[in-house]
């Protein structure tokens, strides 16, 4: 503490590094924007620190020497400012870490070119805290926001945004945790390496809002407290996808969100290895064309009610009023309406996934949703073979469930010109006592399920062998 600058009250910004020959300086250990009681603000008007013009390879804080920056109008400003590491900081809270202190505008700026810039690591003692920024009356109140066309290739790695330092207390930011928006693309909100990922939770208009293309998010707890477990809902969806060709996953958990666990409106997402779990809405919401979602868990979501101005019906993955979704290999379970919904929109197909348990139907077809194509009428079991009808030369997917759902995948063939297909089963590999299937056209419409037959059961073992033995009769 003896070492430590209070630096507060400055009409622009407390600290200004800029040029491009301003490189390699660390700013550790100060206090910027509060008193010297750390609980109260002494605002820095512009900004607590601001690197620009090509400022580079600077630090600000550190593993176990990081700032406390609140109390400003911005936190920290990277305007055309590349490869420097901010590390280590709270910011927006207080000194004890946990009451709100919040920078006005926002936490973290990175705009103009901002690039290769590094918020947080892999390790406890590069994290960063960002919490309780913003508030009423300005246009953005951010944890973090990355803007412009050239501000690209900044990684934000292991924070807690929108929680205490605990990571399981709330302590949201006023919008967004984080905002990528005016075109700003090749950014990475977490990682597949061991600490990556970040805690976004708590926040007022939403975890993560992605407005520009090739973004990729993975391995963050969004609506999860640090523990895994702690219930910190964003207070809209975990995540919102406007920018096109933007990556979701692996490994993302996005969970507790008030509204959609993930509501997609730009085109060519890619969805890939991630668990949306008990969002109020839906689990994942597809609202523009040309989306893959695969091998994602997605159970327990559309437990609430209400109208929102998005994307409103409930379950577990809704496509809405869109084309040409691909959903595969995914696990849909437990949800509290349907499984799948398809509102409007053609060509959406429905491929291989695991679908069971959901309160309303496995897949819906509402308001001409894929063409309204019909389910195939299965016919027979006689003799192991399941026979049936579906439109003509369209792939016909069989599966096992308890209900009229399909939680198994049996297999799948395609009909013949006359609609009439056939598979053959084997009783002793089937896991439920039902079949049922889907249809899908040669356009990539598919149907709901079938009204379900029994499955063949197995064969009886043969009766045990019975054997004699004679013994000769004693003599007395």
């Amino acid at each position: 503490a003896g070492e430590r600058n209070l630096i507060g009250g400055a009409e622009h910004s407390g600290l200004l590094i800029t040029g491009a020959a301003t490189s390699g300086n660390t700013v550790a250990g100060n206090w910027i924007g509060v008193d010297g009681s750390g609980q109260s603000a002494l605002r820095n008007k512009v900004a607590g620190v601001v690197l620009s013009d090509g400022a580079q390879a600077n630090t600000i804080g550190g593993p176990g020497q990081g700032n406390l920056l609140s109390g400003n109008d911005i936190g920290i400003y990277l305007d055309s400012a590349a490869g420097n590491l901010i590390a280590g900081n709270i910011i927006g809270l207080a000194a004890d870490g946990k009451t709100p202190l919040g920078n006005s505008t926002g936490g973290i700026f990175a705009i103009n070119a901002a690039q290769n810039n590094q918020i947080g690591g892999t390790t406890p003692a590069l994290r960063n805290v960002i919490s309780g920024n913003g508030a009423p009356g300005t246009p953005f109140g951010q944890g973090i926001y990355i803007a412009d066309t050239n501000s690209a290739a900044n990684e934000i790695l292991g924070n807690y945004i929108g929680t205490s330092s605990s990571g399981i207390a709330p302590a949201g930011n006023y919008r967004q945790g984080i905002l990528i928006g005016a075109g700003a693309q090749n950014n990475q909100i977490g990682g597949t390496t061991p600490g990556a990922g970040n805690v976004i939770a708590y926040n007022g208009l939403g975890g993560i809002r992605i407005d520009s293309p090739y973004n990729r998010v993975q391995g963050n707890l969004v609506g999860v407290g640090g523990d895994g477990k702690t219930r910190l809902g964003n207070q809209s969806n975990g995540v919102r996808i406007g920018g096109n060709n933007n990556t979701v996953g692996p490994g993302n958990i996005i969970s507790n969100n008030q509204h959609s666990g993930l509501l997609l409106l730009g085109s060519y997402t890619t969805v890939r290895a991630n668990t949306f779990e008990q969002n109020g809405r839906s689990g994942v919401c597809v609202a523009g064309p040309n989306t893959t979602l695969d091998a994602n868990l997605v159970r327990g979501n559309g437990t609430s009610s209400g109208s929102w101005p998005e994307c409103s019906i409930r379950g577990g993955i809704v496509i809405t009023s869109t084309d040409d979704t691909l959903v595969t290999d995914n696990t849909i379970t437990g949800n509290a309406d349907a499984g799948i919904t398809v509102y409007g929109g053609q060509s959406n197909s429905l491929l291989g996934n695991s679908i069971s348990g959901n309160l309303g139907l496995g897949i819906r077809l509402l308001s001409g949703g894929n063409n309204n194509v019909t389910a195939p009428l299965l016919r027979s079991t006689a003799n192991d073979m399941l026979r049936g009808q579906s439109c003509a030369s369209c792939r016909v997917e069989v599966f096992t469930d308890t209900t009229n759902q399909g939680r198994d995948f049996v297999g799948a063939t395609v009909a013949g010109s006359d609609g009439s297909f056939a598979l053959a089963l084997d009783p002793e590999k089937l896991s439920g006592p039902r079949l049922t299937a889907t249809q899908t056209d040669a356009l990539g419409n598919t149907s709901p399920f079938a009204t379900a037959v029994a499955a063949p059961r197995p064969a009886p073992p043969p009766p045990p062998a019975t054997s004699w033995l004679y013994l000769p009769i004693a003599q007395r």
